[in-house]
C-alpha cells in the first residue's frame, strides 16, 4: 500500500469518527433540550397550593338592604372557629311578615313546581358546600336556584372578606339584582 492509499484510509477513518462524533453530539443536544423542556413543563404545571386563606374567629353576618322582587331579603351568618368555616346559616326573611322563606310552605311548593328544588334544599346544598370547600369560589350553582346561588355567593363573599380582616359585624349591603 502506497502513501497515498494510506492517507485515504486514514481520512476515511477520521471521516467515520467525525460522523459518529456529530451523531453523538446531535443526540446529546436533542436529549438535553428534551430534558429542559420536560423540566420546564413539570415546574410550570406543578400544583402549588395557594396560600391558605386565614379567617379570624368570630361570627360574620351580612344582609341585603332591600327586598327582592318577591319581597324577600337575603341574609347569611357565617361562624369561624379555629380559622375554619364551621357553620353557615343562609335564608331569606319576608320584608313584611318577617317569616323565613324556609318556613313558607306555599313558596316552597311554588318553587318546587317550577324548578324541582325548594328554598330549604337549595340553602342546605349551598351552606354544606361552603363548609366542605372552605372557599366561596368553589361553591357550585344549585340547579333551579340560580338567583338564590347568586345571593348566597354575594352575601358570603362579603362575610368572608370581613372574616379575613377580623371585623365581625352585622353588615348591610346594596341589593343590585
Amino acid at each position: 500500500m502506497n502513501c497515498h492509499e494510506k492517507e485515504k484510509n486514514i481520512n476515511k477513518k477520521q471521516d467515520s469518527k467525525n460522523i459518529i462524533k456529530e451523531a453523538l453530539m446531535k443526540k446529546f443536544i436533542i436529549l438535553t433540550l428534551s430534558l429542559m423542556v420536560t423540566l420546564s413543563l413539570l415546574v410550570g404545571c406543578s400544583t402549588k397550593s395557594k396560600s391558605a386563606v386565614v379567617y379570624k374567629n368570630g361570627t360574620y353576618e351580612v344582609s341585603f338592604n332591600k327586598q327582592d322582587k318577591n319581597g324577600w331579603i337575603g341574609k347569611v351568618k357565617i361562624n369561624i372557629v379555629n380559622t375554619k368555616i364551621t357553620n353557615v346559616d343562609f335564608n331569606y326573611i319576608n320584608a313584611v311578615t318577617k317569616e323565613l322563606i324556609t318556613d313558607d310552605d306555599t313558596h316552597a311548593k311554588l318553587m318546587y313546581a317550577a324548578t324541582k328544588t325548594t328554598p330549604t334544599k337549595a340553602s342546605k346544598q349551598l351552606t354544606d358546600n361552603l363548609i366542605k370547600t372552605q372557599d366561596i369560589t368553589k361553591v357550585d350553582t344549585v340547579s333551579g336556584a340560580t338567583t338564590t346561588t347568586w345571593d348566597f355567593k354575594t352575601l358570603s363573599q362579603v362575610a368572608l372578606d370581613n372574616a379575613k380582616k377580623g371585623s365581625p359585624s352585622v353588615e348591610v349591603i346594596p341589593y343590585s339584582k
